[in-house]
């Protein structure tokens, strides 16, 4: 029934809505020269340092190779993940435009299943970072292919993006 679909994804999106407020009113902010770190108050400080230090990293190396900066700031938001897979279909991470920032939401690299190490989150954040630069780049205007195509590039994600341009090509050619 297509109205207690609806009715379930509502509820969907409000409990999300305010597992993040809780999130946000419950979270340590680390700010950094790139982005905002929001993460859970009770990480340790070696987390938080290695994970700024790779987002900087990896900011200049996008920076450098795209000629731009991010024309708003950037949060990067850890979340748990009660908050992070309840609404999430991208298991690894998503980037949304929020006015007057964008926001990336990981999940916390504890719960992920590469393990513990915060340097799991590298290519993930290395990638939804590229889209904060092609969008700042194109001001939200570059094509879907192209956004993901240079995201999956700078995050080395070279035989997953050979799949996914090779998908794409059937799935414009079935229309």
């Amino acid at each position: 029934d297509g109205g207690l679909w609806a009715g379930a994804w509502r509820q969907q999106v409000l409990n999300y809505a305010l597992a993040e407020k809780i999130g946000q009113d419950q979270s340590a902010r680390h700010p950094g020269e790139w982005f905002e770190l929001q993460l859970e108050p009770q990480r340790d400080g070696a987390l938080v340092t290695l994970i700024l230090e790779e987002g900087q990293r990896i900011c200049e190396r996008l920076a450098q190779n795209l000629e731009c900066r991010p024309d708003r700031p950037v949060v990067v938001a850890l979340l748990p993940d009660a908050t992070f897979l309840h609404f999430s279909r991208a298991p690894f991470g998503y980037m949304v435009p929020k006015a007057p920032s964008y926001k990336i939401c990981l999940p916390s690299p504890r719960r992920r299943r590469e393990g513990a190490r915060a340097e799991a989150l590298a290519p993930a954040l290395t990638h939804e970072l590229a889209h904060v630069f092609v969008h700042s780049l194109s001001a939200g205007r570059a094509p879907h292919w192209l956004d993901e195509g240079l995201a999956m590039h700078f995050a080395g994600e070279g035989s997953e993006l050979v799949e996914w341009a090779r998908r794409s090509r059937e799935l414009t050619h079935d229309r």
